[in-house]
């Protein structure tokens, strides 16, 4: 058993890794499966760097579809049914890699507020409607604060979660 308060060190020295919130466990599970499947909001914003970005959204059920109606002013449709005792009001959880900039077909624009160059990736911060979100981009990308860019959303890799910071399953998606 090793403790550490250090998630990089937890995920690539652990084997499973028991995450803790206030002195409760929130999950417990390998390191992959918290980074893909974290079953709390909590978890989502404490293992990755950058963190999950989580979105304040409305819910509602279309078919075998969930629309996801963010507080930013846009929507995605997301594969899965919607339980059915889910509240209308959820948080949706994107990945930075799981947002895409694009100039055709983009999900929303917004104005670029901070470009951080690494050399093989760089990290877009972005602040639709005054909430700040984190975009990785491959390379070097030919932005600067004040751009407007177009973005698009990875629905394979979007997650929701209730009011109470849980998981909402959408019938067998990851």
């Amino acid at each position: 058993i090793f403790v550490t308060h250090d998630q990089v060190e937890a995920m690539t020295m652990g084997d499973r890794i028991v995450v803790l919130n206030r002195g409760n466990v929130a999950q417990v599970a390998p390191p992959i499966d918290l980074y893909e499947a974290p079953q709390q909001e909590f978890v989502a914003g404490f293992i990755g760097s950058p963190r999950m970005n989580i979105i304040p959204a409305s819910l509602a059920a279309k078919g075998d579809s969930t629309v996801v109606m963010t507080d930013l002013g846009w929507a995605i449709e997301l594969p899965g049914r919607l339980p059915q005792d889910t509240a209308e009001q959820a948080g949706l959880g994107i990945r930075p890699e799981h947002v895409r900039l694009t100039s055709t077909q983009a999900d929303f624009t917004a104005e670029v507020t901070l470009v951080e160059r690494l050399g093989v990736e760089s990290y877009v911060t972005i602040e639709p409607s005054g909430q700040q979100l984190v975009v990785r981009v491959e390379g070097n990308v030919d932005l600067s604060p004040g751009d407007t860019a177009g973005f698009m959303v990875d629905r394979q890799h979007c997650h929701l979660f209730a009011q109470d910071g849980t998981r909402i399953d959408l019938g067998g998606r990851p």
